[in-house]
């Protein structure tokens, strides 16, 4: 778990607002909690609540023209969702995602804009510059959404008075675009592939490997998962870590054996994919290695290579591992239990009221998947 940033103190005795826990400057006025500024620039923060404290204490929606600009609302929306991240409520990497995004955005538009004048011509501007700036439908897609949870941040949070008009510019890709990228850029690995995968693999990447095709396990969820999560050495039970679901598989005999391996050759540790040291393979900045040694690996032996032996960019990489099983998984037919095994939530009404799914069924879909696996031509 990551630890909670500490709040600043006041800069001087008769300061008026106060350390929020989501990075800013707050103050309650009647009854109602308004933000006035990132905790880093106090003294923007002050100047903003003199500003508009008379309309707010008389119940007015105040005049906030030319006080907020582009920039400091995306430094301030950061600051929230940083502290968002360190009290786990969203993971680090989707706070990094968000900077990337923010970024991005003020490469395109100038960072002095009066954020709360901002019209659709600016939107439609930064529409067309992510078009440019990303690689496929899927990416800008998730541009779009990450930046307009800054904008209705910026109107729920109080900074503008009044919801900004960026509907009609920052609509998702037509689904026909994102069926046609999907279809030109398969993430699925053959078996064939994968054997080869696992055969030349070595140390942790192993079992990470069979975690991915055994139970569709992510390159974060193998960093994050321990062997406590592992019951009676074969029946996985773990919170998946992008979404509290709770995911539960049961693992091959090759799974289990490749496991046992690793564990009698590695440190002494808690997590079951572990540095020398036996630490959890996730730095400060949440990065994790796996992603670029299977990429590594991937290259050695040969898959997505160009005429020259160097990497091609086909978008396939460890967690092509989870988009493989998904798709081999769902022939065997059992959805209900299939999303268990993904850590997908079923929000549907079965899925209310569904309260288990018996051994035997994920025990059923692992074996579908294994069949495939070990099926040669």
């Amino acid at each position: 778990m990551t630890q909670p940033r500490i709040k600043p103190a006041k800069p001087y005795k008769d300061f008026p607002l106060f350390a929020h826990a989501n990075g800013q400057w707050a103050k309650k006025i009647r009854g109602k909690l308004y933000y006035f500024g990132a905790w880093v620039d106090p003294e923007s923060a002050v100047n903003f609540y003199q500003r508009v404290r008379d309309d707010l204490y008389f119940g007015r929606t105040p005049d906030v023209g030319g006080l907020l600009t582009l920039r400091q609302l995306a430094n301030g929306f950061l600051q929230f969702k940083e502290g968002q991240a360190r009290s786990d409520q969203i993971t680090l990497g989707m706070w990094k995602e968000y900077t990337r995004s923010c970024k991005r955005m003020l490469k395109i538009l100038d960072g002095n804009l009066d954020a709360s004048q901002l019209k659709p011509g600016d939107f439609a501007l930064l529409r067309a510059g992510l078009v440019k700036a990303c690689k496929s439908p899927k990416t800008l897609q998730n541009e779009l959404t990450r930046l307009k949870v800054l904008f209705r941040w910026a109107f729920e949070s109080g900074l503008v008075s009044s919801p900004l008009a960026y509907s009609l510019s920052m609509k998702p890709p037509p689904a026909r675009l994102l069926r046609l990228a999907k279809a030109a850029r398969s993430r699925e690995f053959s078996a064939d592939e994968v054997r080869l995968l696992v055969k030349n693999a070595n140390g942790y990447l192993v079992p990470a490997i069979y975690l991915g095709i055994n139970a569709g396990m992510g390159n974060r969820d193998v960093c994050e998962l321990q062997w406590k999560h592992i019951i009676s050495g074969k029946h996985l039970n773990f919170p998946r870590p992008k979404t509290g679901v709770m995911r539960q598989a049961i693992l091959w005999t090759e799974t289990v054996s490749a496991l046992e391996l690793w564990r009698s050759d590695s440190p002494s540790s808690q997590w079951v994919c572990c540095n020398a040291s036996g630490g959890q393979l996730v730095d400060a900045s949440d990065n994790t290695p796996i992603a670029h040694q299977f990429r590594d690996l991937m290259t050695e032996v040969g898959i997505d290579v160009d005429v020259d032996g160097e990497p091609a960019k086909t978008g396939r990489g460890f967690y092509g591992l989870r988009h493989t099983y998904r798709t081999v998984a769902d022939e065997q037919g059992d959805q209900p239990a299939i999303m268990v095994t993904m850590g997908h939530a079923d929000n549907s009404i079965s899925g209310t009221y569904r309260q288990r799914i018996s051994t035997e069924r994920l025990a059923a879909v692992a074996e579908s998947v294994r069949e495939w696996f070990t099926r040669t031509a």
